[in-house]
């Protein structure tokens, strides 16, 4: 089965383009004491210890754009950041508590609580108030760049950890990388100048472990002690990229239920008639490269979106507009290659619509009539009879929900209707229970945007969700090369076969889903790949590209490049691979050649073995 096709939200490319100065921490050995001394001598001493407020504005580069730099930050740990890079443009303000972002889809959104949490931790770094409230401990030199550094780490009480790398003869600061939620980036910093009597880095340079593309900001001017603006933090008022061309909602249209876990519903890509594969764990909405050019859509810059098979080149367009029904958006999104999705799919694939329509409405899902209708959410009311499932926003405005995992403790599990599995578990869960002990787990090849990976796959005995639990749940166990699910905050993602056993209606605006069960859902086990065959649609038939160990097809000696014409008797087509998930003991008889090119006529007996 095809897992996410998720994408990073583009915020996410141009993140942590600030960099801010780290300040000392609490010395606990007399080594210690001695290089946070220096530290601080070498920033300005005592001026450097009263600084209350900084303000830096600049420009930046990164991702093959250039724009402007507007940051404010205070020793209590609030900021508000501006990057203007002319086709994208965020901000992000708060205090470390709650706060508000202008996202690169030009919405407004709260922040969640753990990245509010980092940019206070990063904020207060620039300041002698982190002295109240990180530990300070010494690690091993380094070297850097040719230089040899000391080491100070910073922690928080968590797993988070910031580590300044500081000269040991003068205390000048060469820069620091950061971990947070197992994500690393690094800044260095030159061309120190003095303000006010507090040396202040007027040229920095930020690089991050999973992100190719760098950023370097030039400062054009910094003060420090000046009062920010009075309304500096308020959030504005939403911005709607969405509108209702009659009333309050769409009609009913109906979409192609592909697969039984991919929804393509109809739309209008400026001006031309096409389908568009829904998909709530797309932080930004994504339009297929050659379709975009068809389209005399023009992408600026080279970003790297983070997906479920690695990374991916892709650029960002402004303008796009997209209707669905009565139901008009102005988005701007990324431009990316999808066609290579396709033979994962066996679908085309000329557009994802990811969060920004579900961040302005209400969308009903009927999977039974297999229909779809949007709201306005400030006018959409609970329907009767349905069950609330609380959720809750996590990095790139995505939400997730509270499960449990065969009665373990709640995690939180991001809603990912662009998900054709049940359950992926993240590296951070399953390793630490240790799931593949004590029962039967196989290999297959899946993937998403960034290529293809290989996934463990096993069965759960239970998994409950807003009060429902499910039975012998199929399970993907992701890598932790996997940029995308290596976080700790968020440790699983439920798709789109367990929310089709309900009428949906998803409320991101109040982070709410309305569920109501569709009867018998229980009754119906989840459906499992019980040949063990990974198929690439070809021009005629389709080519195995994987095998999954100790599957029947593995059994059988079945090879990579094996060519499948027929299945009892009839053309094998993307819309007839489902014979692979038929009943334990069923018959299969399936033709066409080998790798070497060798006409066969096989009889493959389906099994579960997993």
């Amino acid at each position: 089965m095809a897992r996410s096709l998720r994408l990073a939200t583009l915020a996410m490319l141009i993140a942590g383009v600030l960099a801010w100065m780290p300040g000392f921490a609490r010395a606990a050995t007399p080594d210690l004491d001695a290089v946070i001394a220096r530290y601080i001598a070498w920033r300005g001493g005592s001026a450097f210890v009263h600084v209350r407020s900084i303000h830096e504005t600049g420009e930046v580069a990164t991702a093959g754009l250039t724009g402007t730099i507007d940051a404010w930050t205070d020793a209590r740990g609030r900021s508000r950041q501006t990057v203007d890079l002319g086709a994208v443009k965020q901000i992000h303000a708060g205090d470390g508590r709650q706060g508000w972002s202008l996202t690169t889809g030009g919405q407004i959104e709260s922040r969640p609580a753990a990245e509010a949490m980092d940019s206070r931790r990063e904020t207060l770094l620039n300041f002698a108030s982190v002295f109240d409230e990180a530990k300070a401990a010494l690690l091993p030199d380094e070297t850097d760049e040719g230089r040899v550094w000391r080491v100070v780490r910073l922690t928080f009480g968590d797993d988070d950890r910031y580590d300044l790398f500081i000269d040991a003869e003068t205390g000048a600061l060469g820069g620091y990388r950061a971990r947070q939620d197992r994500r690393t980036h690094v800044i260095h910093f030159s061309d120190w100048r003095l303000v006010d009597g507090v040396r202040m880095a007027w040229t920095q340079r930020q690089t991050s472990q999973d992100v190719e593309n760098s950023a370097t900001i030039h400062m054009r001017q910094i003060t420090v002690n000046d009062d920010p603006p009075d309304d500096w933090l308020d959030r504005p008022k939403d911005i709607h990229l969405a509108q209702f061309r009659n009333g309050d909602r769409t009609e009913w249209m109906s979409f192609e239920f592909f697969g039984r876990n991919r929804i393509f519903i109809p739309a209008t890509v400026n001006g031309v008639k096409t389908s568009v594969m829904l998909d709530t764990g797309a932080g930004t909405s994504a339009i297929d490269q050659e379709f975009a050019t068809t389209l005399a859509i023009g992408g600026q810059g080279h970003l790297t979106a983070r997906g479920a098979g690695g990374t991916a080149s892709a650029q960002v367009a402004t303008g796009v507009s997209v209707a669905l029904g009565s139901l008009e958006l102005n988005l701007t999104i990324a431009v990316l290659p999808l066609t290579g999705m396709e033979p994962i799919m066996g679908h085309k694939l000329p557009m994802i619509l990811g969060k920004e329509v579900f961040a302005e409405t209400v969308a009903e899902i009927d999977f039974a009539r297999q229909r779809i209708a949007f709201y306005r959410a400030d006018t959409y009311g609970r329907p009767k009879h349905t069950t609330v499932i609380p959720l809750q926003i996590v990095e790139g405005g995505l939400r997730a929900m509270e499960i449990s995992v065969e009665h373990g403790k709640p995690i939180l599990a991001q809603f990912d209707l662009g998900n054709g599995s049940p359950l992926l578990l993240f590296p951070s869960y399953w390793t630490t229970h240790d799931m593949k002990q004590g029962r039967a787990s196989t290999e297959f090849l899946d993937g998403g945007v960034g290529g293809m990976a290989l996934e463990t796959e096993i069965s759960v005995e239970h998994l409950s969700v807003g009060g429902f639990t499910f039975e012998d749940v199929p399970t993907g166990l992701i890598n932790a090369d996997v940029a995308a699910a290596d976080s700790v905050r968020v440790q699983a993602n439920i798709g789109l076969p367990v929310f089709r056993r309900f009428r949906l209606a998803i409320d991101f605006p109040h982070d709410r889903l309305f569920v109501a069960p569709e009867p018998n859902i229980f009754d119906r086990p989840f459906e499992k790949d019980r040949a063990g065959l990974r198929i690439e649609p070809a021009e005629t038939g389709g080519i195995v590209r994987f095998v999954a160990p100790g599957s029947p097809a593995a059994a059988q000696g079945w090879q990579i490049g094996d060519h499948i014409a027929e299945v009892n008797g009839k053309t094998l087509t993307p819309r007839t691979l489902g014979w692979r998930l038929g009943e334990p003991g069923t018959r299969v008889v399936l033709d066409g050649t080998d790798h070497t090119g060798n006409p066969f006529h096989r009889e493959l007996v389906l099994a579960t073995f997993y």
